[in-house]
């Protein structure tokens, strides 16, 4: 791709860096068994030593802080090839409820969040006129990346991309990654803006929403694992840097290393306009329109003879 900011995962470099673990691994055995033949070698002192007394150990292993300075060293690196910086933080949209002729107006809203939170966007799968991680297509199939030029202080990655990175975390044993998820959610019902904690069944979340791939992630507290950000529907522009401001501050205040948002935006149903509809269908002849993208192409044939 040609934008600049994305970070693309660069096999050789991938190849390079697991070549260095080796070496150093293998230069620390070296030293160790050096290390070990010193101190079997008699010296004039030793020199009643016999046979059956055992002046060396022929088990060779790595004391505990170097294996945790080591296994630091390779996440850093991981995180490198990833996301450009030492660590990673993510935002990753799980779920998009608005659909794909929208797409533009949302990659500029999650850009945004991703920019003032400090964190990597991850571009979600495509298909059925849907955004989401239980879509087949990558985002760069359907879309262009150009957008994200207007945001050059923000890093993307596809969703592909991120399952790499998990699996790397958890094929060098790094620190299991922190995982929380938040609903940003627009209601109707209520006076003003909240913010609240939930439980959520971890289980029948990460089935309903694929996200059994990413087995790597920690998802913490299980009694309060979810937090919802409840927004009031106003239209004024008062209103929506009021919104805009609450929804910032309820994602900074998340402190896990990624993120899981559902960016949910249900249709209000406005009794009014649903009267005047009821009450103009039998008297007169209309249009009804439906969508088309996600139904059956087998039963378009039949919707077409009515």
């Amino acid at each position: 791709m040609k934008n600049a900011k994305k970070v693309a995962i660069n096999n050789l470099a991938l190849i390079r860096y697991k070549w260095v673990i080796l070496v150093v691994i293998m230069c620390l055995a070296f030293c160790n068994i050096v290390d070990a033949l010193e101190e079997a070698t008699p010296n004039e002192k030793d020199v009643n030593v016999t046979d059956e007394e055992d002046t060396s150990s022929n088990d060779y292993y790595f004391d505990e802080p170097v294996q945790e300075m080591f296994i630091e060293d390779v996440e850093e690196q991981i995180n490198i090839n990833y996301c450009g910086s030492p660590t990673c933080r993510f935002l990753f949209p799980v779920f998009v409820e608005e659909q794909e002729s929208r797409t533009q107006q949302h990659i500029k809203r999650l850009l945004l969040m991703a920019q003032k939170t400090n964190r990597v966007l991850v571009l979600p799968n495509v298909e059925d006129a849907r955004l989401g991680a239980c879509k087949s297509f990558s985002f760069d199939f359907y879309y262009s990346m150009d957008e994200t030029e207007n945001f050059p202080d923000t890093t993307v990655i596809t969703q592909s991309q991120f399952l790499l990175w998990n699996q790397d975390m958890r094929e060098v044993n790094a620190k299991i990654p922190t995982a929380k998820v938040v609903l940003v959610n627009s209601c109707y019902k209520i006076k003003e803006e909240k913010m609240v904690s939930k439980r959520l069944n971890l289980e029948t979340y990460k089935d309903h929403n694929c996200m059994q791939p990413f087995d790597y992630l920690d998802y913490q507290d299980e009694n309060e694992n979810i937090k919802a950000l409840n927004i009031l529907t106003r239209k004024t522009s008062k209103d929506r840097v009021a919104i805009a401001r609450f929804v910032i501050d309820g994602l900074q205040s998340v402190q896990s290393d990624v993120l899981l948002m559902h960016y949910s935006f249900p249709r209000l149903n406005i009794p009014q306009v649903v009267e005047q509809a009821e009450n103009a269908a039998p008297s007169r002849s209309y249009m009804a329109r439906w969508q088309m993208e996600p139904a059956k192409a087998g039963n378009l044939v039949d919707c077409a003879l009515i």
